[in-house]
């Protein structure tokens, strides 16, 4: 026994228009990584980048898995390809800016 579920006309509907509103929108903000950034001169410049180090290695590594999902899936299909490659946009450029930053951490201290 199992029971079955039905979308109504009206939840069709509901559907669209967040799928218009989402697709549609850009909502900028702060969220927590920029709220930790006005407070990372708080630790020894060396914490701030062994953290950002251990953070990017997490980065790394959902991009790899990433990578890797496509590869074992198969799936090619246009949907999935724009998911996969708006995922692997956004993990290239947090891997972009913790190099710079861990960089940029790295050289102030020497000075």
């Amino acid at each position: 026994e199992r029971d079955v579920y039905y979308i109504t006309p009206a939840g069709r509907e509901y559907f669209a228009r967040m799928l218009r509103e989402t697709l549609s929108a850009y909502k900028p903000g702060l969220n927590e990584m920029d709220a930790s950034l006005f407070f990372l001169h708080h630790l020894a410049p060396k914490e701030a980048v062994a953290l950002l180090s251990e953070r990017y290695e997490l980065v790394r590594c959902e991009r790899d898995a990433v990578m890797q999902q496509m590869q074992d899936i198969h799936v090619n299909d246009p949907a999935h390809m724009l998911v996969n490659d708006h995922k692997l946009a956004l993990l290239d450029a947090e891997l972009g800016w913790l190099a710079r930053a861990i960089m940029h951490l790295n050289t102030s201290q020497r000075t």
